[in-house]
């Protein structure tokens, strides 16, 4: 999987790709501990869209994980944080930091 991200106007957007030759079930996006800081996060976001072939999910509130679904070879996921305006002046990149992804073994 690659993870990219672009900052720009109060959005933040990470690219997923699912690069195997297999499925990839219950995937989603983990905010690593300590829970200080994924609180701090949780706090900063608006809305979250993750938009998959198969559709989109919108989620008005951010949790400590965010299920992503299932992804197949090749297929790809575009998971677009919406930031408060309070957040304009801060530095996201160590924030984001904070940002995983886990799925079934």
């Amino acid at each position: 999987m690659k993870i990219s991200s672009n900052l720009s106007n109060n959005e933040y957007v990470i690219h997923v790709t699912n690069t195997t030759q297999v499925t990839i079930n219950n995937l989603a996006l983990h905010i690593k501990k300590p829970i200080s800081n994924a609180t701090a996060l949780t706090e900063l976001i608006e809305s979250l869209i993750i938009h998959r072939e198969r559709g989109s999910l919108l989620f008005d509130h951010l949790d400590v994980n965010m299920p992503i679904g299932n992804l197949s070879p090749n297929e790809s996921a575009k998971i677009q944080f919406h930031l408060k305006n309070s957040t304009q002046n801060l530095d996201l990149a160590g924030i984001f930091d904070k940002l995983e992804l886990k799925s079934e073994k």
